[in-house]
This record gives structure tokens, C-alpha cells and sequence, in this order.
């Protein structure tokens, strides 16, 4: 989320990217004093920053504790991917017919930009995870669900990141994986496989039976 306070973004991103890349785990506290003395800043871009998180639904405010990161329960998952997939799959029936050889080339090129996952952060993989699925959505054609999807692709990202540093999942090749053969498909032409593939990617974290709260 971006404002007209640089500080204040910069709390905000600097915060997010610690909850993401696992520096700061669900059963831990942070409090504006310590955000305070980390970014050597006054109190009202800290405080400014924490309610947005908590406005986002990222943190929770607990009354002389301090704020904690809010886990994404079961029910609330089956939603995103819910919605995700509503989303990824209609716009995908959309694109497929208009996915020829240059469009395609540049879905490779965006897969190949994560052939290093294992050395990125959780973060980074996300983003280029989110780089290629929004991508591919914005061949058809329709900005404002290509919006909603970008925002339900960040939801999901953190819940999938929580859940992998809560339980120190590494699976960096898994989508780039995913990518390839969905890219194969579309080359091919076999729109049924293809959208099998797309399927089974935005259910990766329900197939997996996520049992971590």
C-alpha cells in the first residue's frame, strides 16, 4: 500500500517483508518502541504503518503485548484459493485463444527469471510467482479482474509463506515447474491439460492439508 509518506512506507514494507521472509513468526510480539529504535524513526510512521497492517488484516493489536501476525485459518484459505481460482480459470478460457508464440515467449521469459529460486527469499519467489500468473490473466483483456487477482495473489502469498516458515517448507522449483508444463500445454494447443495444471497450481496449498494453527 502506498502513501504520500515515504516513512511511513518504508515501515510499512520493511515490516511486511520481515512477516513474509520469516524474521518475524506468528507467535511472536512486536512493539512501536522496539520498531521505533530499529528504524530510528518518531512514533507516528511506526504507528501509521502498524494500522494498515492491522487495517490489512496482516497484524493484530493485543492490549499491553504489543502486535502479533495473524494466521490465516482453514476456512479463510479455501476462500482465497476459492477465489483465485474463479478468477485465474475464467480469465485463462479468455486468454487461451489469444496466447500465440510471442505471448508465450514472454510467459517462458518470466518463468526463467526464477531459474535461481533457491537462492531467493520466500518473498521473492512469491513475486515472481505472482509476476507470471498475472501475466498470463492480463491476456484477457479485462483490467479489473486482473486488479482483484493481484490483490488475491498477495493474500495468498502470505498465506503461503507463513505457512512455509512456520513449518520450514522448502519447495522453491515447485512452480516453476508448474509454469513449464503450463506453458508446454498452451504451445501444444491442449487447452484441458493446460487447465488442469493451472488448477492444480492455485490448489498447492489445500493439496498439501495445511494443518498448521
Amino acid at each position: 500500500m502506498k502513501t504520500k509518506k515515504p516513512l511511513t512506507d518504508r515501515v510499512y514494507r520493511e515490516i511486511y517483508l520481515d512477516i513474509i521472509n520469516g524474521e518475524i513468526l506468528p507467535d511472536e510480539y512486536i512493539t512501536e518502541s522496539q520498531l521505533i529504535e530499529r528504524f530510528g524513526v518518531s512514533k507516528s510512521p511506526v504507528r501509521e504503518a502498524l494500522i494498515m497492517l492491522c487495517n490489512e488484516n496482516v497484524l493484530e493489536c493485543i492490549p499491553r503485548r504489543g502486535y502479533r501476525v495473524v494466521l490465516i485459518c482453514r476456512d479463510e484459505l479455501e476462500q482465497i484459493v476459492e477465489t483465485r481460482q474463479a478468477l485465474e480459470l475464467f480469465m485463462f478460457e479468455r486468454a487461451f485463444p489469444r496466447l500465440n508464440r510471442q505471448e508465450l515467449s514472454r510467459l517462458r521469459e518470466l518463468n526463467d527469471i526464477a531459474r535461481d529460486a533457491a537462492q531467493m527469499t520466500t518473498m521473492q519467489r512469491w513475486e515472481h510467482n505472482i509476476a507470471f500468473h498475472l501475466g498470463l490473466a492480463s491476456y484477457a483483456g479485462n483490467r479489473y479482474m486482473l486488479r482483484i487477482l493481484a490483490d488475491t495473489l498477495r493474500v495468498n502469498a502470505r498465506a503461503y509463506t507463513l505457512y512455509a516458515n512456520y513449518v520450514k517448507l522448502q519447495n522453491a522449483e515447485t512452480a516453476r515447474d508448474f509454469h513449464h508444463k503450463l506453458i508446454s500445454a498452451c504451445e501444444e494447443r491442449d487447452y484441458e491439460k493446460a487447465v488442469g495444471l493451472l488448477k492444480s497450481d492455485t490448489e498447492e496449498l489445500l493439496i498439501r492439508k495445511i494443518n498448521y494453527l
